[in-house]
């Protein structure tokens, strides 16, 4: 295995790892909505840790899907 073939497996990698922690980001409000639901309070650092998807879910296609299963996470 050359040098080239070592920096390109590497990089797999790190973009396998980049694209499991976003999908595990966004996934993960599901849980944190019904946490905030559970502890009401200020929760301004989950609404500020969340702002992008949030964002996305007002402002993409992906709002829909992602609103619906925010709802199936919150009684």
């Amino acid at each position: 295995m050359d040098e080239d073939e070592k920096k390109s497996s590497h990089a797999g990698g790190w973009l396998m790892a980049v694209v499991v922690l976003l999908v595990v980001y966004v996934l993960s409000i599901g849980p944190a909505a019904r946490w905030t639901i559970a502890h009401p309070g200020p929760n301004v650092v989950l609404w500020k840790f969340y702002a992008p998807v949030t964002w996305a879910m007002r402002h993409t296609p992906l709002g829909k899907p992602l609103g619906d299963y925010v709802r199936w996470w919150t009684p």
